[in-house]
Order: C-alpha cells, then sequence, then structure tokens
C-alpha cells in the first residue's frame, strides 16, 4: 500500500509514534515535515507499507529527501516517485535503504548517484568539561557575520556556493539559537542548536574560520551547548561526516559516541520521468 499525504501536519499526525519511537533514524522528519503545507511534486510525504514493513519519505523544498524504514519497500517507493514524477535530487537516509532505493530508482530511470557524504549520528551522556569563558549569545547585531560563516559552512559541505544574503533573514530570526566565540569584535566560530521536542537537541552549523582553527574555539562552543543541553534534561546529538578525522576526534575527545551511519546520495546523470 502506498499512501501519499495532502500535507506535512496529516503525514506527522499519522506517524509521529513512529518518529518518537526511532528518534536518531527519523532526525530532519519532523522538522520537514512541518514546512509542507500543501504536498505537490516537490514537497511531498509518501508511506509504503507492505507485509509489515514500511518505508517512510519526506521531501521538503531544496533539501535532501528523507528515507526510514524497510529496504523490501525501497521497489515500491521507487515506482511511486518515478509514476507521480516527484522531484529530488538526494536523499538522506540509513546505508542499507538508500542504496537499496537508488538501485530500484536507476531500474527505472538510468544514470548514476554519488555518495556526498557518510555520516555518524553521535550523542552524549557525560560532557568533558573545559574552558569555556571565549562563548557568547549571538545578538541580532551578529547575524551577517554569523550568517557569512553559515554560508561557508554550507558551502564548504556541499562543495555549492550559497551566499550570505539568501540565509541572513533565517539567520536573522533565529539568532537566539546560535553561539559564538569573536576575537577583537570579529565572529570567527559559530554553532548552532535545533530543539526538536522529543528530548533530543541537534548541534549543527560548527565552523570556525580557517584563519582561527586549531585555537579550540569549535571545542568551546560544543562544550558549551553540551553542557547547557544535558543540564536541561535533553540529549544533545549532532552528526559529523565519517570522513573528516579532525571533527570525529573532536566530538569523541569531548565525550560523544557513535550511533548509526547515514549517508547522503545525490542523483548523477539520471532523469525524471514526466507522466503525462
Amino acid at each position: 500500500m502506498i499512501k501519499f499525504y495532502e500535507n506535512g501536519a496529516d503525514f506527522l499526525h499519522e506517524n509521529i509514534g513512529i518518529l518518537r519511537e526511532h528518534p536518531f533514524e527519523t532526525t530532519f522528519f519532523e522538522e520537514n515535515a512541518l514546512g509542507i503545507y500543501r504536498c505537490d511534486s516537490t514537497n511531498f510525504a509518501v508511506k509504503v507499507e507492505a507485509d509489515g514493513d514500511l518505508l517512510l519519505c519526506v521531501h521538503v523544498g531544496s533539501y535532501p529527501a528523507v528515507l526510514f524504514g524497510s529496504a523490501i519497500c525501497a521497489e515500491e517507493l521507487a515506482k511511486a516517485t518515478v509514476e507521480n514524477s516527484l522531484k529530488f535530487d538526494r536523499t538522506l537516509g540509513a546505508e542499507d535503504v538508500s542504496l537499496a532505493f537508488w538501485k530500484e530508482y536507476e531500474n527505472l530511470v538510468g544514470g548514476s548517484h554519488k555518495i556526498n557524504f557518510s555520516m555518524d549520528v553521535m550523542t552524549c551522556s557525560s560532557v568533558v568539561p573545559c574552558n569555556v569563558s571565549d562563548v557568547v549569545c549571538a545578538t541580532i547585531d551578529d547575524a551577517e557575520q554569523v550568517a557569512r560563516l553559515w554560508s561557508c559552512f554550507t558551502s564548504e559541505i556541499t562543495h555549492k556556493n550559497t551566499s550570505p544574503r539568501e540565509i541572513f533573514d533565517r539567520v536573522r530570526s533565529d539568532i537566539a539559537s546560535y553561539r559564538c566565540v569573536k576575537q577583537e569584535g570579529k565572529v570567527v566560530s559559530v554553532a548552532a542548536v535545533n530543539v526538536e521536542g522529543n528530548g533530543l537537541t541537534r548541534i549543527h552549523g560548527v565552523y570556525t574560520l580557517p584563519e582561527y582553527r586549531n585555537r579550540g574555539f569549535a571545542r568551546q562552543t560544543v562544550t558549551s551547548f553540551t553542557e547547557e543541553i544535558l543540564k536541561g534534561g535533553n540529549t544533545p546529538y549532532l552528526h559529523v561526516d565519517k570522513t573528516n578525522p579532525v571533527s570525529n576526534r573532536l566530538y569523541l575527545s569531548i565525550g560523544y559516541v557513535r550511533g548509526i551511519t547515514k549517508l547522503e546520495i545525490e542523483r548523477v546523470g539520471a532523469l525524471q520521468l514526466v507522466r503525462g
């Protein structure tokens, strides 16, 4: 059975129990679904069920389509995306279901794919303390500089240019979620949090300007957030690129431990079939 939802709220109403039961496997699902006010070919939420197995897929805007569930349902989901001309260029999900989906999808539309990055979900229950006196809460006056660092972070990860102006309004409206380190009044290191409402708080956007690295600033911002989250009774978590030894060593030394592995996979040369 394949179900297409009319909006993200309907998807959450029916599947929130599944998401809450598997919080680390379904990161981004709730956040993305809340951004779908009316489903269409670009913004969609789908559930495939077969003989007790299920596969969930949510896609909004330019973000990757997030996947969770059984690889057994990958063929049906691939068929559904093609037959309904659903538009996406990347997916994010556990390794087995991600690779199974792309195999079935490419059987239908051709082309190939590449793995942009393989990342671990890491959590922390006990932090190794350090001096966090340089960490301050970002203010509205810092929004322009924070947006500049955020654009550098995004470009470094995705290898696609992102203008600070494109994200300035979002950063400004959410400035309370950022912590930074300043040197002579200049924001040189930054991190952000997203409180997800299910006992989890995600630390993300950890970035230090290249000329200010190896001074412990990223350690300070992550440690400061981690301590704050733990004191608030939530579980801090983050994603780390498995191929980045610096970030891996940093988070492990702070007290984070590895969890599940996810792949972000991007379509290369495949063409969506248009049904008319």
